[in-house]
């Protein structure tokens, strides 16, 4: 397994797990059209992929194809 720890990683998933010491500053923000996310700071932490993206399976087939 991957261990990413250098400045501007980036984890995604459709849903992720993180432990940490302290999690402070929880804002929303703007997303897309109408909807908002959280946004924290959380302190020495780790985080993992609990659920991973799915693609489309369409849109796999088209990606292969060209």
């Amino acid at each position: 397994m991957t261990t990413l720890t250098g400045y501007g990683d980036t984890i995604v998933g459709e849903r992720l797990v993180y432990v940490g010491r302290k999690r402070s500053g929880e804002r929303l923000v703007m997303k897309s059209g109408t909807h908002r996310g959280l946004t924290a700071t959380i302190y020495d932490a780790k985080c993992w992929i609990e659920r991973p993206i799915r693609i489309k399976q369409q849109e796999a087939d088209q990606t292969i194809q060209s």
